[in-house]
């Protein structure tokens, strides 16, 4: 049941994307400006890698993030949007697993929440 819940509140928090969440531990949700760290996986995009860590981040993972957009957005509005549902996850971390679109852009993204 709180599964559900979690994906109503995510999608009418993310616009144009629809946000499916995955919780395997529940946590408090963290501050609107609480920092997440952004950590690649080595095969991920490199149109991502200029703005996040290789490597996965410390802590152990709590839940998953997987978003589609109809049309491509940018990285830095994806990168948004998972940083929002990071933190209602209570994530201080995400580790992008894989993401598609054409160059620059994303239309389906998919990462793993971490938390210290």
């Amino acid at each position: 049941m709180k599964l559900w819940r979690v994906a109503i509140l995510a999608l009418l928090v993310v616009g144009c994307s629809s946000v499916d969440k995955t919780v395997f531990e529940t946590f408090p949700p963290r501050a609107d400006d609480a920092s997440v760290g952004i950590h690649v996986s080595p095969d991920t995009s490199p149109d991502v890698l200029r703005s996040a860590v290789r490597g996965t981040p410390p802590g152990r993972p709590i839940g998953t993030i997987v978003m589609k957009s109809r049309t491509a957005v940018t990285w830095k509005e994806v990168l948004t949007d998972a940083k929002v549902a990071a933190r209602e996850m209570g994530g201080d971390a995400i580790l992008i697993e894989d993401g598609e679109g054409p160059e620059g852009k994303a239309t389906t993204f998919t990462a793993t929440v971490y938390r210290r």
